[in-house]
């Protein structure tokens, strides 16, 4: 319903579930990925799906979010992802890491999240969705400024959903995420 092509992109790629997900629908699918030991899982979940899977490419880029060189121009047709939630999920503590980078959250905003989000507009072919799956952290409001960023950049939000509540191993509170749908229109904000 809202890929409106084959070319999906991911640019926090994470544990892999959006990979499968991708090529489970017959899509074509990259990834990008900084913590190293996360990016040869996935690398060996690249190599399975294509020694199981003809019809989807799979590309796993190792590096980070922000980094422009990794986007292509008016080129994907979905992006759906889910970041790091600034310091709650720690994938490792090697330099590329986003917390690690921008240790204070104001400037993991203005480094990460917003240059990732830019990013992912000027990858987006007009009309192509980016679902966004992002949960707070703690008394920090991560959804509503995520959202934010995204309408700043020129997204329309379309949609929220929210993840049926469950509980994160340790946790006492129960967990609940939305998922938003924004959708990139024409230089007017127009569909």
């Amino acid at each position: 319903e809202y890929c409106i092509g084959n070319e999906v992109l991911d640019p926090c790629a994470g544990w892999g579930n959006r990979l499968s997900a991708t090529v489970s629908l017959g899509k074509n699918y990259q990834g990008i990925q900084p913590s190293t030991k996360t990016y040869i899982a996935l690398m060996a979940m690249k190599k399975w799906f294509e020694e199981h899977n003809e019809k989807s490419t799979i590309t796993i880029l190792k590096g980070v979010a922000e980094n422009s060189e990794y986007y292509k121009d008016s080129f994907f047709d979905l992006c759906i992802t889910s970041p790091p939630y600034y310091n709650l999920e720690e994938y490792s503590y090697e330099d590329s890491q986003s917390c690690v980078g921008y240790t204070h959250f104001d400037s993991w905003v203005d480094k990460f999240l917003r240059v990732m989000i830019n990013n992912v507009y000027n990858s987006l072919k007009i009309g192509a969705c980016f679902i966004l799956n992002v949960g707070d952290v703690g008394k920090i409001n991560l959804t509503e400024v995520s959202k934010e960023l995204c309408i700043e950049v020129g997204f329309s939000l379309e949609k929220t959903y929210s993840l049926r509540p469950f509980k994160k191993p340790g946790m006492e509170k129960t967990w609940q995420e939305p998922i938003f749908v924004f959708r990139k229109g024409d230089c007017h904000g127009e569909l």
